[in-house]
């Protein structure tokens, strides 16, 4: 059996929801047809006279009411079965037990409505703002708003917990994130090229070959920053007065003299240079003999 009070219910909450859609012809149409749909033994289906429903509900216009109608119908409240084919034939309809709305705008607003009532008579008479006429819930039959304010303080306290879960989501992301990225050593081209741009003069490969042989480590930790790594050491060279540039063109030098000077400059050569002197002929000594004298220290 229909429920009068659940159809009236539900077309209130649609016209709050949409008031620019509900005019007072669709109320007044839409009532009069479960009033006549009550007094037939609420039938499934049944006939509703165009001339019989116009008179009742005070529409003038064949076409405003065949326009009414058909609204209803677009919004979901009757179901046309069969239409009339003028304005002396009857239409075959159904009511429907139309589902589509959300109660909690209209009774917010009702809730809403209510608190700033008691609230102005409280305010003006000093006595309890307690009323008779509190909005009740159909299905429990509790005030509407101790319902909704329940249902608000689940929902928030949700929220809450879903926010502080993707927060720490996120954090873990980030951590992880952290830990896959790991320190990737350069490359000679590359540290050669950043060495260019700061016009330093350490050449790459030196730098290279010294972190490789101490596995990328500054000190105890590993290596995060290659770059700040460049620029200690040009740091360290200017404390010095001189970059390891210039230190290297000088060792170049004092080979060169050593090696291919007719007076050998005596200091620090190294085994591949008395090799070279021995290919060259030119080391002093017996060379048929294959005696060799340096006047140099040998340095590994």
């Amino acid at each position: 059996m229909i429920n009068i009070y659940d159809l009236s219910r539900k077309y209130w909450d649609f016209a709050f929801e949409n008031p620019d859609k509900i005019k007072p012809n669709h109320t007044a149409t839409y009532f009069f047809a479960i009033e006549h749909c009550n007094r037939l033994g609420w039938k499934e289906k049944f006939g509703f006279p165009t001339s019989m429903a116009m008179e009742a509900i005070g529409i003038k216009s064949y076409n405003t009411f065949i326009k009414t109608l058909k609204d209803l119908v677009d919004f979901g409240f009757i179901i046309m079965i069969e239409k009339s084919k003028n304005q002396y034939s009857s239409n075959i309809i159904a009511l429907s037990n139309f589902n589509n709305t959300q109660h909690e705008a209209l009774d917010k607003a009702l809730i809403k409505h209510h608190i700033k009532q008691s609230e102005s008579i409280a305010q003006s008479t000093g006595e309890s703002n307690d009323s008779i006429d509190i909005p009740i819930y159909n299905n429990t039959n509790l005030p509407i708003h101790n319902i909704l304010l329940e249902k608000e303080s689940k929902e928030k306290n949700g929220s809450e917990k879903n926010s502080k879960e993707l927060s720490t989501e996120s954090e873990e992301r980030k951590k992880v994130a952290q830990k896959k990225e790991k320190f990737k050593p350069p490359s000679v081209q590359e540290v050669q090229q950043y060495c260019n741009e700061r016009k330093n003069g350490i050449p790459a490969y030196s730098f290279i070959d010294f972190y490789q042989s101490k596995g990328w480590k500054v000190g105890n930790q590993p290596m995060k920053d290659w770059k700040a790594a460049v620029r200690t050491w040009e740091a360290k060279n200017k404390q010095h007065g001189k970059s390891t540039h210039q230190h290297t063109n000088t060792e170049h030098s004092h080979s060169t003299n050593s090696t291919t000077g007719s007076h050998p400059i005596p200091g620090k050569i190294s085994a591949r240079t008395i090799l070279a002197q021995r290919l060259t002929g030119k080391a002093s000594g017996n060379n048929e003999s294959g005696n060799l004298t340096i006047d140099a220290q040998v340095v590994e």
